[in-house]
Order: structure tokens, then sequence, then C-alpha cells
């Protein structure tokens, strides 16, 4: 569900927010490569998180949650978590 709190906001950050996550719990992991999925990106700001060292900015950790929608695993990066925790009310599961 879209609150008209996104809709009118223009921070860039939340263009694909939809507010499905908003009071949902994420676990705070470290990104492990499964097959060929080796790294995710942040859904706000699209930082890569992985577990290869690479040149480029990225986290090696990041809060993870299940949408309930699709049952697909989305990755908010630390910086964008805290920065958005308080406003779409999110939880840690630890």
């Amino acid at each position: 569900m879209i609150n008209d709190d996104i809709l009118n906001d223009d921070d860039w950050k939340l263009i694909n927010y939809d507010g499905e996550l908003n009071g949902k719990t994420f676990d705070y992991l470290p990104f492990e490569t499964i097959g060929r999925n080796n790294h995710e990106h942040c859904l706000l700001c699209w930082k890569r998180i992985t577990d290869i060292d690479m040149p480029d900015e990225h986290d090696t950790h990041g809060y993870r949650c299940i949408v309930p929608s699709t049952n697909k695993e989305v990755w908010i990066c630390k910086e964008c978590f805290d920065e958005y925790r308080n406003r779409f009310d999110w939880k840690t599961s630890k």
C-alpha cells in the first residue's frame, strides 16, 4: 500500500519504495554468495552488498526482509536503514 507521504516526497531514494515494508522486521546479516548470486543491492540507494572484495564502495552486511506479497528477499544497506527506520517503523530481529 503506497501512502501519500511517500508519493509526495522528493527524496530520490524513495522512488522505488512502495511502503510494503512499513512496520516489518529485518535481520542484520552478512551477505553470503550462494551459487551465482554474489551480491545484492540496497532497495533504496542501490549500494552493493556483497562478500566479495571489490574496489568500489560496498557493504558486507545489510538488513534483509522478506517482501510479503512476493516472498522474495530485499536488502537495505546500514546507512539507509538507519536513516529511514523510524519513518517506516522498521524493526530488527536482534
